[in-house]
């Protein structure tokens, strides 16, 4: 499990431990950082071994209008949706 959110992704991984029994890694990374994307898949390889199945599943929206929304929250938009899945199926 990863996201900017480390604590909330502990607390899910916790959670699918104590549930469900499962083996689970949670980590804080950044979608749009490579480092990040390559610490992500090397701390799961260490732990896992293998990767089944890998969900790209970050996402952002600004509640603006197109005319009135500023370019920095478009730029911050398209890493993160595009950018960051892109790195992530890489």
């Amino acid at each position: 499990l990863a996201s900017n959110d480390l604590e909330r992704m502990t607390f899910s991984s916790e959670q699918l431990a104590s549930e469900y029994s499962v083996n689970s890694l949670a980590l804080g990374i950044d979608v749009t950082d490579e480092a990040d994307i390559q610490r992500l898949y090397q701390s799961a390889h260490e732990r896992f071994g293998s990767i089944d199945v890998s969900v790209q599943n970050a996402g952002i929206i600004t509640i603006d209008h197109c005319e009135s929304m500023p370019r920095a929250d478009f730029d911050k938009v398209l890493q993160v949706n595009t950018t960051g899945v892109w790195l992530g199926c890489r």
